[in-house]
């Protein structure tokens, strides 16, 4: 029983200590949320280009119209 006083008393030591910098963190973490939701639509914008980009490669060079194909005669 006495070890876990002693465990106890260490750890709200420590957290005592540190409660500036693990508020920080906790702040940051909050923070982090805004960025991960930016991140998740740039990601779905590119898979977007890709997939249109795969569809129509000449739409690169040439504009969205899409290039006729040649068919002989």
């Amino acid at each position: 029983m006495a070890s876990l006083e002693k465990t106890t008393a260490l750890l709200n030591k420590l957290i005592g200590e540190n409660q500036q910098s693990l508020n920080s963190g906790i702040q940051g973490f909050n923070d982090l949320g805004p960025a991960v939701d930016e991140l998740r639509r740039t990601l779905l914008t590119l898979r977007g280009a890709m997939s249109r980009l795969e569809e129509n490669p000449s739409a690169l060079l040439r504009g969205r119209e899409r290039t006729k194909e040649f068919t002989p005669k």
